[in-house]
């Protein structure tokens, strides 16, 4: 059996632990697994002695030294369990407490906007005239019913419908001419609005008929795709029209338009032909206009 040389111990020399110093087998004396052990154990035990000065207060109880044991990083954790054992529970607190406080901020952020009214309620009322929204234009046969137009004529006329006012009301503009001569058959223009109180949809326009100046007022309904006006109007001398026009649309380029129990001063004229209009393409405006 080998002679132990004795040597000084490491941490004496080094000044880490108090006391007297110590013999210990000399490291080229001792077979190489038992050395190598030896020398984990040091290591291991210079590392906890210079963490411990520093994470840990002067009169914080170091019981644990006397453990003798190497630490090490956890591989699925990955965290450093030389930690002392308070300060990685303050962790694993403080990692709940973020997640909690951040669920609820989700929670509150999903309740309020659940609760929020409806910022824009007539754009949701007004939402199925989508389809209509465009530019159109046409031929028919001018119609001599209302007062102040011509009857018997072809006319050729175009018509604008567009959102205004953030999408919270729809503008109707209509300006048709004589085909032969391009004088004025008919202009006007309509608003579609909500009403906040009955919660239905208003009609009102102006324009001319020919000559003639008139005003109306009315509701609209859209049922199975297809707008039903109810429509009363006045012109300047007094005469009086009430009616029903209903808008349909056969495809999405095209859009026809109807009078229906056309009744004038009292007295029933029936129907009139039906108007059909294309959809034509935006007219993009010059650059520096």
């Amino acid at each position: 059996m080998p002679l132990l040389r004795l040597l000084p111990c490491y941490s004496c020399k080094l000044g880490l632990l108090p006391g007297p110093k110590k013999a210990v087998p000399a490291i080229d004396t001792v077979p190489a697994k038992t050395a190598n052990r030896c020398c984990t154990v040091m290591n291991g035990s210079l590392l906890f002695n210079a963490r411990q000065a520093y994470e840990t207060p002067p009169t914080h109880n170091n019981r644990s030294r006397g453990a003798g044991g190497v630490f090490k990083l956890d591989p699925l954790s990955q965290q450093d369990n030389c930690l002392p054992v308070p300060l990685r529970k303050m962790k694993t607190q403080l990692n709940i407490f973020t997640v909690v406080v951040a669920l609820f901020g989700i929670i509150s952020v999903q309740t309020a906007t659940a609760q929020a009214p409806n910022p824009h309620p007539a754009h949701e009322a007004l939402k199925g005239l989508q389809p209509f929204i465009g530019n159109w234009a046409g031929e028919f046969e001018a119609f001599g019913e209302f007062e102040g137009l011509a009857k018997g004529k072809m006319v050729t006329g175009t018509e604008r419908v567009r959102w205004i006012l953030n999408k919270t009301a729809v503008q109707m503009t209509w300006d048709n001419k004589f085909k032969d001569d391009g004088k004025p058959f008919n202009f006007g223009t309509g608003i579609i609005t909500l009403d906040p109180l009955s919660k239905k949809l208003n009609y009102n326009w102006f324009g001319y008929d020919g000559t003639v100046y008139f005003s109306g007022k009315g509701s609209v309904v859209l049922k199975d795709k297809v707008l039903y006006f109810e429509c009363e109007e006045n012109t300047i001398n007094k005469t009086n029209t009430k009616s029903r026009m209903t808008r349909r649309k056969p495809n999405r380029k095209t859009v026809i338009t109807q009078y229906k129990n056309l009744v004038q001063n009292g007295k029933k004229i029936g129907d009139l032909k039906e108007m059909k209009m294309t959809r034509v393409p935006l007219k993009k405006k010059a650059a520096g206009n």
